[in-house]
């Protein structure tokens, strides 16, 4: 079973999880519902190679209250539409979902700056 099946649901603390993996470079978290997770220090910090995080709609940082440099160091990750970490607390926790716009360019629906891809726009690999 594979890190995008754990169950986290009761997990509070996940500082320093994944500090300085630098061989990763993707991480899938798309079955994670850390409905209870309240302090993610460090959670990726270091990763220096991290370039995707996937998750699903079950992911959310509603509880965090302690997230001091929870993307340090992480140059490389991107999320799904685009956004790059600038900041490395629990902010940009989140799914990164593009602006919607009608036919002239108006954005219709703002866009929500995430450092996440969901986990349905990982490309397919055969």
């Amino acid at each position: 079973e594979g890190i995008e099946n754990w169950n986290v649901s009761s997990l509070k603390n996940t500082y320093a999880m994944f500090y300085y993996a630098k061989a990763i470079t993707e991480l899938d978290l798309s079955g994670w519902q850390p409905t209870k997770l309240t302090d993610a220090r460090y959670m990726f910090g270091g990763c220096s190679n991290l370039q995707t995080i996937y998750a699903s709609d079950l992911w959310t940082n509603a509880s965090i209250t302690s997230s001091g440099s929870m993307f340090a160091g992480c140059s490389k990750l991107v999320g799904g539409a685009g956004t790059k970490v600038s900041g490395t607390n629990a902010t940009n926790a989140r799914i990164d979902i593009p602006a919607v716009k009608d036919e002239e360019g108006n954005v219709i629906t703002p866009a929500v700056p995430g450092y996440l891809t969901h986990i349905n726009d990982k490309p397919v690999t055969e």
